[in-house]
């Protein structure tokens, strides 16, 4: 299956963009899927220096950090892709300092993560009826704190390279 985006939209010729919505319409299971996006794809690509990358989002955030935790590096780098590539944006922002939180054992009001980020400017599109590409429902799949128990990590034996499911101690 293709999917993926440039500047939010889906490419031509893909089966469907960077949305979640659109994903989970599809059967995947037992499917390879090629996946690029604006951003994320660009990340993976510079990371050139790094022994491990992992992606992450609010949704996988738990998983990220028992994963990092039963490898204990001596050291962790987080990236914050952004918008596109080139600006800062709240839920890259909100996410990492979670992660931060978390792997200090410091606490972090998650109950207020939905409420903050349906305020920033980046989730304007979700609710603007004339962005038919951003479905409402995006916002709500994207902001499911802890949803899933795994990491997606990078595999550089593959060419060319690929995310690999990796699930949580």
């Amino acid at each position: 299956l293709l999917v993926g985006e440039r500047h939010a939209r889906r490419l031509p010729g893909f089966d469907c963009g960077n949305s979640p919505t659109e994903l989970e319409s599809l059967d995947v299971v037992g499917r390879t899927l090629i996946h690029t996006t604006h951003a994320g794809t660009q990340g993976l690509t510079n990371a050139t220096g790094a022994s491990e990358v992992l992606t992450g989002a609010l949704v996988n955030a738990a998983a990220i950090v028992r994963y990092l935790r039963a490898c204990n590096p001596a050291e962790v780098t987080l990236v914050r892709m952004g918008h596109e590539a080139r600006e800062r944006c709240d839920e890259d922002d909100l996410c990492a300092q979670l992660l931060l939180a978390r792997l200090r054992d410091e606490p972090f009001d998650t109950g207020s993560i939905r409420e903050r980020l349906r305020e920033a400017s980046s989730a304007r599109k979700f609710f603007d009826p004339a962005c038919d590409w951003a479905p409402a429902r995006d916002f709500e799949l994207c902001t499911r704190l802890d949803a899933f128990d795994f990491v997606l990590r990078l595999d550089r034996s593959d060419s060319p390279p690929s995310l690999r499911r990796v699930d949580a101690a």
